[in-house]
């Protein structure tokens, strides 16, 4: 399965944060889920912080 996301920031109305928990959410319900991990989970286990 294949995902993309795209966005595009207005520094001056920024809600990258909001944005990224979205994000990170999205990518642990779908994907994280299946496999018992969270996004985070992943990404500590390769030495990327996220």
């Amino acid at each position: 399965m294949t995902a993309a996301l795209t966005y595009v920031d207005d520094a001056e109305v920024s809600v990258a944060a909001a944005v990224q928990r979205a994000q990170r959410r999205l990518v642990d319900e779908v994907f994280g889920a299946a496999a018992g991990v969270t996004i985070g989970q992943a990404a500590a286990s390769v030495g990327v912080t996220v």
